[in-house]
């Protein structure tokens, strides 16, 4: 089975019950077969709505802040643990990210195979890599790993702005360095 006809499969998803209260099954954007995968937690009202992660007002700052540090669309692919929006916009509970963590899992492993990986908040970073710490690059299983403040967090406290786009700078150097062995 291709990336397309997987997705298409996890859109007909009904293992909870979040596809009782979804509009759409958000399953990714940009290029599967990138390098670097950024994974949140769950789409908000606007993903859920257009059917494609981090396009709120958050994923608008995410997408900035990567363009200018000089990744593009075709350098990274974008996703979430959880494929469909918890009520509210609440955090999403055990059972969802257990139903969902299969479809990364697979995600990962079996088609967009990152080498670098960058959990994008603290419930998406510590569900990938329990006891990371923001900004550090970890050796995980056949990928990188680094957590990152989510962009919602910079909204609402833009101390945390900086160290954001400081995070982000860190992946495009270390990236850089790598790139003749990529």
């Amino acid at each position: 089975m291709n990336y397309t006809e997987w997705s298409e499969k996890v859109k007909q998803c009904r293992k909870c019950k979040l596809c009782n209260t979804r509009t759409q099954v958000v399953v990714g954007d940009g290029n599967p077969n990138a390098d670097i995968l950024f994974v949140g937690e769950a789409p908000g009202k606007d993903e859920d709505l257009r059917g494609l992660p981090f396009v709120g007002r958050s994923g608008k700052l995410l997408r900035q802040k990567i363009s200018e540090i000089g990744l593009t669309r075709n350098d990274i692919y974008i996703t979430n643990i959880v494929k469909c929006r918890p009520p509210d916009n609440r955090d999403p509970e055990e059972d969802e990210l257990v139903a969902c963590g299969t479809y990364l899992i697979e995600q990962i492993r079996d088609y967009i195979k990152p080498k670098f990986i960058v959990g994008v908040g603290r419930i998406s970073s510590g569900i990938i890599y329990r006891d990371y710490k923001r900004g550090v690059i970890y050796d995980f299983d056949d990928y990188k790993f680094m957590g990152i403040y989510h962009p919602a967090v910079t909204i609402y406290d833009s101390t945390k702005l900086e160290d954001f786009v400081n995070d982000l700078q860190k992946l495009k150097k270390y990236v850089n360095k790598q790139d003749k062995f990529w």
